[in-house]
C-alpha cells in the first residue's frame, strides 16, 4: 500500500509543475558575482590539474613524479584558500560577521595547522 502512495505523491508533484515555455527547457538563474569568482577558480585549477596529469603522464623518474604530484596537493590547496577568501570578502561585504569569523578560523587552520601531539605513552601493563 505504501509505494503506490508515495508513487501517488510523485504523480501529483509533476502535474504540477508549470510547462516549459515553447522554446525549451527554462534556462537557470545567472549565478551570483560570488558564484562566478568561484567557477572561475575551479576553472583555472581544472586547467592548471590537466597540464599536471599529463606531465605525470610524461615523466620517467620517481623525483619527477614526485614533484608534480606536490604540485598538485599545492594547486588543490591554493584554490581552496582562494575560494575560502572569496567567501570571506562576500561574508563582510554583506555584514555577515559570524560567518566571516567562522570563515576566519578555517582558513587559519589551513594555513597554519596545529601540530599534532604524540598521545601519552600508556603504562604497560605486567603479565
Amino acid at each position: 500500500m505504501r509505494p503506490r502512495h508515495l508513487m501517488f505523491i510523485g504523480l501529483f508533484l509533476i502535474a504540477l509543475q508549470p510547462a516549459w515555455p515553447e522554446g525549451g527547457a527554462p534556462t537557470p538563474p545567472k549565478p551570483s558575482p560570488m558564484m562566478e569568482e568561484i567557477h572561475a577558480l575551479l576553472d583555472a585549477e581544472e586547467a592548471a590539474l590537466a597540464d599536471l596529469q599529463e606531465n605525470l603522464q610524461t615523466a620517467t623518474d620517481g623525483t619527477a613524479m614526485l614533484a608534480i604530484i606536490q604540485e598538485v596537493e599545492r594547486v588543490k590547496k591554493e584554490t581552496e584558500l582562494d575560494i575560502l577568501h572569496v567567501q570571506l570578502r562576500y561574508a563582510r561585504e554583506g555584514g555577515h560577521e559570524e560567518a566571516a569569523l567562522r570563515l576566519e578560523e578555517v582558513i587559519e587552520s589551513l594555513t597554519h595547522p596545529r601540530p599534532v601531539q604524540d598521545p601519552e605513552p600508556r603504562p604497560r601493563s605486567e603479565r
